[in-house]
């Protein structure tokens, strides 16, 4: 007979894998915690393994995120950035550790002076080596609010991401391309509308066909 903790870390760590299940952490980033109140062996091996340490979101405090950064050692990272007041102090945190981005959504609001615009002016400086894909969402469609944001999110093909293969935009009507060809190669590209937004006229959305550049 052997007891549980008689086993080596590294089968506890893939028993502790087991348990949160495949996409329990996309839901919650502190799911790893329960697994951690287990007993004093079980709460090294959770807060030792990297892996269950990925996601930084403005749906938790700054204090919580820090820690979850610096857990996560050198393992890529999912990043969002939803709340329009939050995100700008998460995003000044992370930021410098942006080559581990594997994935990155933002939310932005309808107001120029939105501290989250000023996100979208600094991502084409960052270095995003791994970035696979990006979201970027238009949280208060109005046709004024698109108007301003249409001037500020439409950088991504400046991003210096040559991993990035999908991009979504979520209430963001697409707009022509410059002529100096990104450095990544799209797979992938969504385009979402909320029902109450009547805004994405055939005009707006004619544009779309700029992006068969990036296919």
């Amino acid at each position: 007979r052997y007891n549980i903790l008689d086993l080596p870390d590294d089968i506890l760590s893939e028993i502790a894998d087991f348990a949160l299940l495949t996409g329990a952490l996309d839901e919650d980033p502190l799911a790893p915690l329960p697994l951690s109140h287990v007993c004093k062996r079980f709460r090294s091996i959770v807060i030792g393994t990297s892996k269950f340490w990925t996601t930084i979101t403005t749906d938790m405090s700054l204090k919580s995120n820090k820690r979850i950064l610096k857990r996560s050692k050198k393992q890529h990272l999912d990043v969002f950035c939803k709340c329009l007041g939050l995100s700008i102090d998460l995003f000044e945190h992370v930021r410098y550790n942006s080559a581990r981005w594997k994935s990155f959504v933002l939310v932005v609001g309808m107001d120029s002076r939105t501290p989250n615009i000023s996100i979208l002016r600094k991502l084409p400086s960052l270095d995003l080596a791994n970035l696979e894909s990006i979201c970027l969402v238009y949280g208060q469609p109005t046709h004024y609010g698109y108007k301003i944001v249409d001037n500020n999110v439409h950088r991504y093909g400046k991003l210096r991401a040559p991993k990035l293969t999908h991009l979504e935009l979520i209430n963001i009507v697409p707009q022509p391309f410059g002529t100096k060809k990104p450095c990544f190669t799209l797979t992938k590209l969504t385009l979402t509308f909320v029902s109450s937004w009547n805004n994405a006229d055939e005009d707006g959305l004619d544009h779309s066909w700029n992006f068969k550049r990036l296919l």
